[in-house]
């Protein structure tokens, strides 16, 4: 579009030129994904390492080849490049992901500090109040609308889009876009170039200040952060049920007084506090004053049932934010003698065992995959309550099985009619179970 302004087209010329470009980008951006997608599933022969250099090389000729055919075109041709490849299932993929990450670390820095040496910042105090004024009015009227209007059909509550809509700090690709168009603009001997560059300028420095120190503080106010949920234990099942805690969205942090299976689960973005849970300092250290959850997974029902006491009688936190694993059978009661929910794995193991021999059918609905999520809701949103299960509109591989209400259990069938407070038990695969949780709770 900047383009398209300072050549001075009108008419058909100015339509032509902006179908060209659009056309330049989505073909080759297209013909490289396809030619990489088919690279990278010609067998053994490419590794990780050739996969990130064959991958870098095509991205970099998609670009150069679609700026030589037309300038402008080059961003457009990549982007489609990146989506086609995100969105495919091929070998490596995780290797190149972990490659982009590090080069958006390195190119960030190096780009963030090319602009700030070509920043003066007389372009920013020669704004005065009125850049102030016109990046608040950015902040409090611009930017909420357009996150307002964009998430129209998404199942974000009215709080969670207020928070969006603050934690919206400009960066790099405004910052180097004005730039780019200050350049521009400066060899066409068009005025207004230095004052684009300071008001954007201006709108990153007064948005990442006031979000870096002010966005704890609105999620509280809003009531939008996630739980704090601390687990015990870092072994295969503390693991593990981090993973899928990260995949939902939470806070979570892990103790262990193994230093190895802290730093692995620090190298997978986890984070980890190496030390002993029995020790009240060390709990302190991790958080425990702010979880909203404590599940103890060590193979030891002695620190188990130490850590779920500590939990429950120092910090103050309810039956129902504990649980627990407890290894051997025979010290199930001493854990719900004292209140603590727990879950033996032998007699689970026995359960699902049983499930399988002669019950295919019933196993099936245990085992939803690595993926898979079995969830209770409570029924809150006026625009289902009244109405029959066959009437929602629920997403595909999600099923309801069965519905609680006023301590008695309905299976879920086609007619069954919720009623305000209803807790729907959900299963489903990937985010499906939490997208009819958002459904019934919205």
């Amino acid at each position: 579009m900047f383009e398209w302004i300072v050549s001075q087209l009108s008419g058909f010329e100015a339509v032509a030129f902006i179908l060209q470009r659009l056309l330049i980008g989505l073909v080759i951006g297209s013909l490289s994904g396809e030619l990489l997608k088919r690279a990278l599933s010609s067998g053994s022969v490419v590794t990780d390492q050739t996969a990130r250099l064959v991958t870098l090389t095509l991205v970099l000729a998609a670009y150069v080849t679609s700026e030589l055919l037309g300038n402008e075109s080059g961003i457009l041709a990549v982007a489609v490049f990146g989506i086609m490849i995100g969105t495919s299932k091929i070998p490596h993929k995780e290797a190149l992901k972990e490659f982009k990450s590090d080069l958006v670390l390195v190119m960030l820095s190096l780009i963030f500090i090319l602009l700030a040496a070509m920043l003066r910042f007389q372009n920013i105090l020669n704004l005065g109040w009125n850049g102030i004024l016109v990046v608040l009015l950015l902040m409090v009227l611009v930017r909420p609308a357009a996150v307002f209007i964009s998430t129209i059909s998404s199942r974000l509550k009215v709080k969670e889009k207020a928070f969006i809509s603050f934690i919206g700090p400009r960066g790099v690709v405004p910052a180097s876009i004005a730039t780019y168009f200050a350049l521009r603009l400066d060899a066409l001997d068009i005025a207004g170039g230095d004052t684009l560059v300071g008001l954007v300028f201006l709108t990153v420095i007064i948005t990442v200040i006031l979000t870096g120190t002010m966005a704890k503080s609105v999620a509280n106010l809003l009531g939008v952060i996630p739980m704090e949920i601390l687990i015990i234990g870092g072994g295969e099942v503390g693991k593990i049920l981090a993973e899928r805690f990260e995949k939902r969205g939470e806070n979570v942090l892990v103790v262990d007084n193994s230093e190895e299976k802290c730093s692995r689960l620090l190298k997978q973005g986890i984070r980890a506090v190496h030390g002993d849970a029995e020790d009240i300092n060390v709990l302190k250290a991790a958080g425990i004053e702010k979880a909203k959850y404590v599940v103890a997974t060590t193979d030891q029902d002695n620190t188990n049932l130490l850590v779920s006491q500590i939990a429950k009688s120092k910090f103050g936190l309810k039956e129902e934010q504990i649980v627990a694993r407890v290894n051997s059978m025979e010290n199930l009661h001493a854990f719900w003698d004292l209140g603590i929910r727990s879950m033996s794995p032998q007699m689970t193991t026995a359960l699902v065992l049983d499930n399988m021999v002669g019950r295919s059918s019933m196993f099936s609905l245990c085992e939803v995959g690595e993926e898979g999520e079995i969830l209770e809701a409570r029924v809150t949103n006026p625009k289902i309550v009244g109405k029959a299960i066959k009437e929602l509109s629920l997403p595909e591989n999600s099923l309801l099985l069965m519905i609680r209400r006023d301590e008695k259990s309905h299976i879920a069938n086609g007619n069954f009619v919720l009623e305000y407070d209803d807790l729907v038990t959900v299963i489903g695969e990937g985010d499906s179970a939490k997208e009819v949780a958002d459904i019934l709770h919205r």
